[in-house]
């Protein structure tokens, strides 16, 4: 019997996801499940940010399912639960980055970054969204 849990996240290191991100890959998004205040004072330029607390009640405004997503936590359990959480929500690849925002090497942006709704492109001119059952 081994330690893994039973959802587990694949991991992907500074180094990979700083490449990645310097080289303008598409189809991925970066998703910063640490404290508004650890955000703010510190984050990956495009990254989007949700508190791990918050991501079952703002499961629409997260990136479509299709998409890659990069889990960006403390070097703890925040950014593990944020990407077991997307696993089980039906994310088909989910990465978290290893050591957490602390191993991050790359460019830092600081302040509030990019809401999280802003995952989804704008609605068309005219668009109007159907009537909630």
């Amino acid at each position: 019997m081994t330690d893994s849990p039973a959802f587990p996240v694949s991991p992907i290191s500074a180094a990979d996801l700083r490449t990645l991100v310097e080289g303008g890959a598409k189809g991925i998004r970066l998703l910063d499940t640490r404290m508004r205040a650890d955000y703010e004072g510190g984050h990956i330029p495009g990254s989007l940010h949700c508190p791990v607390h918050e991501l079952s009640r703002r499961d629409r405004e997260l990136p479509p399912r299709a998409e890659t997503v990069v889990v960006v936590g403390d070097a703890g359990s925040r950014g593990r639960a944020g990407g077991v959480f997307l696993l089980m929500a039906g994310y088909g690849n989910v990465l978290l980055l290893e050591g957490g925002f602390a191993a991050w090497t790359g460019a830092v942006e600081t302040g509030p970054g990019l809401p999280l709704s802003s995952a989804h492109p704008a609605k068309p001119a005219g668009w109007v969204d159907p009537p909630k059952r």
